[in-house]
C-alpha cells in the first residue's frame, strides 16, 4: 500500500479514537518532501501542510504512523 494511503487510514483510525485529535486531523494536507533533512521523517507547518519522506514512512507499522501524525498535530 501507498504511503499516502497509509497516511489518509491512519488519520481515519486517529479519528475513530480521540475527537479532539479527529477534528484538527481533518485540517492536514499530506505532501510527500525530498527536502526533509534526513533525522525528520515528518514536518508540519502553520498552514497544516504535513511533509514527510517516504522513504522514512515505508518502513513504519501503522500505530507508528498515528503517534507521528498526532505528534505533527501537536506541533500546531
Amino acid at each position: 500500500m501507498e504511503v499516502e494511503e497509509r497516511l489518509k487510514r491512519a488519520r481515519i483510525q486517529i479519528q475513530k479514537k480521540n475527537s479532539f485529535f479527529a477534528y484538527l486531523s481533518l485540517y492536514l494536507n499530506f505532501k510527500e518532501s525530498k527536502d526533509l533533512p534526513d533525522y525528520a521523517g515528518a514536518g508540519v507547518n502553520s498552514k497544516g501542510d504535513f511533509y514527510y519522506r517516504k522513504e522514512y514512512f515505508e518502513k513504519l507499522s501503522d500505530e507508528l504512523i498515528e503517534s507521528i501524525i498526532v505528534h505533527e498535530i501537536l506541533h500546531l
